[in-house]
Parts: C-alpha cells; structure tokens; sequence
C-alpha cells in the first residue's frame, strides 16, 4: 500500500522525514545533479520559483519510508503545470510507484485548476546533442510517459536547446492534455516556455534564449506526436463459468483526497478497473441493506466495533485514515478511541 503527501512545511506531520527521504532518494537517482539538492529544500519550505508554486509530492511505504517523489510547478494563471523531477526507488522498480506518483499528481493538480501538463523526457529518435548509447532508456522513458497520455510536442526547437537546467543533455517537451479536448493554441505554448525557463534557469521573457524557443514554434495550433508505443498485450483472461458479480458503489470523482494527510484511494486506479470489466460479463447488483449479520460473520469484531464507534465520533465532513501496520503486543491493544485511530 502506498500512501501519498504533499510535503510542505508546516502542513507535513513527518516533514523532515520526508524531506530526507527524498533527498537521499534524489541523490541516489540523480547524484550528477547535487546543487538541486538546495532547490528541494528551499520548495519544502515554501520558497517558490517565480512565477509558479512548487508542489513537492512523497509516495511512502508501508513504514513511513519514502519510495518516491515528484517535483512540479504549478503556473495557476496559465491553468498548466509543469513536472521538474519523477524518481521512484530503483529496487522497487516493478512496483509501479512511477505510474502511481504520476497520476496522484495529475489529479492533485486537476483539482486545483490546471488543464495541462508539461514535463521533459529525453529524446527517443538520433539526433543533435542524442546520445545513441541512451536511446533503448530513452524509449522505455518515453513509452511509459505516452501510456499515461503524455506526447511530445513537435515543431520547436526545444529539444535542440541546451540550458543549465538540462546538464547539455536537451529534452523534448511532452504535453499532457488531461482530457482538455481543444487543441494548445501557439500563444499559449509560448507562455509556458517562458515560465519554464523562469523557473527552472532564471531566464527572463528577454532574454536571447527564451526568445528563441518561443520564435521557433511552428504551429497554431501547436502539433503533438502520433502516439508510437502501443499498450502491451494483454493475456487472454480464462473463461468464466458464470458471471462476475459486482455491486459498484460509488464512481472515481467520489473520492475524497487530502493534499496533506494523504490520498485515500487513486481515481486512475478505479478508471483502470472499470475499462477491464467492461468486455466481461457481469451479473451488476444494486445496493442493499443486509444488516450487520454478515459483516460480523466474515471480519473481526474487534474491527466492526471500532469502525461503528468511529461512525458516531466523528465530525461532520472528518475522514478517518486507514493506518496499516503491525501490532507490536496484541494483548495490549489501546483501549482510547483516538489511540486506535
């Protein structure tokens, strides 16, 4: 089980802790990049680039550690939001921590305005500045980018500039709609070069470079790549003797979140889920009221107890967080409500 949290001074009960973790993380990932270390300490704190909000994002795992983290800007006038840095520990490669942080900062961000989503990724094909050696990691980064629905944008010169920000290595510049079905309009892509290179080198809208980028846009409206990599295939599921039988009770948009307690469940992952039953047959059930017989019959009482008192405790519009962890003495389980929750 992962949890995640926005990690922010002042907001983040295990601030530090989180803080560490990242960096320590970031420094195993990204160890030619040390001086970055700074700015990760300077957005936890709550000092933001110009022009944009800093969003520091933490996975953890079942014990608190932390096994993942995002960096993004948040350019709130622009409705848009551009993601620095996405690292997951490399021993927990199969996991699916990426995708998971990917998405859980999609939707933050979704809910607080933005429309688009814009983050760097090496290029895939030979070209100037492209080294030929890096390209088998550069597909398999670029593939998973456009799974999530990322694509890179065409007709710049963007992936040809080399800034201090990009270490001489220049990226693509890949956009993710989020679902916003009308096409980018070239001015507004122009906006968002600036903030980038504002945020991330310093470079302000007259400077020789910026200029640049943004007179090298082609289109209008800007153009995206045809996506390139298809979804893997998957195995033909075994045949079903009967239906399967589902009672659904609630959609993805009901799900609450806190963007500093923690994300209590990850809407994708319930998008994800629906998409697969819907080629199986289902036998679908209403919502029904069997009373409290078979709830006790299955779980333990000690459970059903404490979730029926939590239901008479707490306040209007409270949530109660699921802690996952092991008990050190099961026979001295505290015996106050909010010691247990």
């Amino acid at each position: 089980m992962f949890k995640f949290v926005r990690v922010i001074a002042g907001a983040d009960n295990e601030f530090q802790r989180h803080l560490d973790g990242i960096k320590q993380l970031f420094t195993t990932v990204f160890p030619f990049n040390q001086p970055y270390l700074n700015k990760i300490d300077a957005y936890a704190s709550g000092q933001h680039p110009i022009g944009a909000e800093s969003i520091l994002m933490a996975a953890t795992g079942r014990r608190g550690n932390v096994i993942g983290f995002t960096v993004t800007f948040y350019f709130a006038d622009l409705k848009a939001a551009y993601l620095d840095y996405l690292a997951s520990d490399p021993s927990r490669a199969a996991w699916g921590i990426g995708g998971a942080l990917y998405e859980t900062m999609r939707d933050h961000i979704k809910k607080r305005g933005a429309r688009r989503l814009f983050l760097d990724s090496l290029p895939d094909e030979l070209g100037e500045h492209v080294d030929a050696s890096l390209l088998p990691a550069n597909r398999k980064r670029m593939a998973f980018y456009e799974r999530l629905g990322a694509r890179p944008i065409l007709g710049t010169l963007y992936e040809r500039t080399v800034t201090p920000a990009n270490l001489g290595d220049p990226n693509m510049l890949l956009c993710d709609n989020m679902g916003e079905y009308r096409p980018l309009p070239r001015k507004q892509l122009a906006e968002v070069f600036r903030r980038i290179m504002l945020a991330k080198v310093g470079l302000g809208t007259d400077d020789p470079l910026v200029k640049a980028l943004v007179a090298s846009i082609q289109d209008d409206p800007v153009r995206l790549r045809p996506p390139r990599y298809p979804f893997p295939k998957l195995r033909e599921p075994p045949a079903l003797s009967s239906p399967i039988d589902l009672a659904e009770t609630g959609a993805a948009d009901d799900i609450p979140h806190s963007p500093f307690g923690g994300y209590y469940e990850r809407p994708a992952r319930v998008v994800a889920i629906t998409r697969a039953l819907e080629d199986l047959p289902l036998r679908c059930h209403s919502i029904e009221d069997f009373g409290m017989a078979p709830i006790r019959k299955i779980h333990d009482k000690r459970m059903v107890d404490f979730l029926a008192e939590s239901a008479e405790r707490l306040l209007p519009g409270q949530t109660l967080y699921p802690e996952i962890f092991p008990v050190r003495y099961a026979d001295r389980l505290p015996k106050n409500w909010a010691m247990r929750r």
